[in-house]
């Protein structure tokens, strides 16, 4: 049972499928440590050094920018993203800025983030018709394509559901980055991962995996009224009342907190 209310005050988009399927790719990770991921911390890591963590503010929202429109499927977005072009990426960074004063600084930022990806041998920003293009070899590790391919098979299978559990475990999408631009692609993301979480919490899974599943849902979503409903059943179903009731005066507050009213059911009437 979800409530209406909703933290991000956005429209849930309509749940999307990927169009392939690559089963050979579940659990693939380069031996010298060479990954890109998105959940959670934004790393590009080259032989354990995370090339983006010693980037400016500006060299690593650059970095984000070139990133996300080079890479993210267009599964959760229209159209195919083939890089951005300088006109756009001024904008977005600076968007309050005249642009002929930003040549300058444009061009040096690009030229470190260019320098500091080529510490990585598999890693490439190039431009192709006009557009700024960072990309990386398909072989490396990355948690966004490999996200996309296994919310496109069954999560009957707790093979399947262990590797979701696995990268969703680290955190939003981009969630150590904080940009007015990327607002929107961590909401059609963060969204459609809750209604994953959620809908795995129904199914006839382990109760080790539901558990894992509820617990990443409220991290997720500390209001999903889905997540926190599971753990008091669990704590009432083992006459646990007293930890029930603590997890519902916690959520109770939580509620309280964000829309100024007490939640609209009764401890006692709760059930599934």
């Amino acid at each position: 049972m979800r409530t209406d209310k909703t933290s991000k005050g956005t429209e849930r988009p309509a749940k999307q499928q990927a169009d392939r399927q690559h089963s050979d790719l579940i659990g693939l990770k380069d031996m010298n440590r060479r990954e890109v991921s998105c959940f959670g911390d934004f790393v590009i890591m080259h032989n354990s050094d995370n090339l983006i963590s010693s980037l400016t503010s500006q060299e690593r929202e650059f970095a984000a920018l070139l990133f996300i429109y080079s890479n993210v499927n267009p599964v959760y977005f229209n159209g195919n993203l083939v890089g951005i072009n300088p006109s756009m990426m001024v904008e977005t960074m600076w968007p309050e800025v005249k642009k002929s004063s930003l040549r300058n600084r444009y061009g040096v930022i690009l030229s470190k983030v260019t320098e500091k990806m080529k510490e990585a041998e598999w890693i490439n920003v190039h431009r192709n018709k006009g557009m700024h293009i960072l990309s990386f070899d398909p072989a490396i590790h990355f948690d966004f394509h490999q996200f996309v391919i296994l919310r496109g098979m069954s999560t009957k299978n707790e093979i399947i559901v262990r590797e979701l559990l696995d990268i969703l475990s680290k955190g939003s999408f981009f969630g150590s980055e904080s940009y007015p631009w990327l607002d929107d692609f961590q909401v059609r993301i963060n969204l459609d991962v809750i209604d994953l979480l959620t809908e795995m919490l129904s199914l006839d899974l382990s109760e080790a995996i539901r558990d894992e599943c509820a617990g990443i849902l409220l991290t997720w979503d500390p209001l999903n009224f889905d997540g926190v409903l599971y753990q008091i059943m669990k704590y009432k179903g083992r006459n646990r009342f007293s930890q029930a009731k603590i997890l519902y005066d916690k959520y109770n507050d939580l509620y309280r907190e964000n829309f100024a009213e007490a939640f609209p059911i009764k401890f006692e009437n709760i059930k599934k």
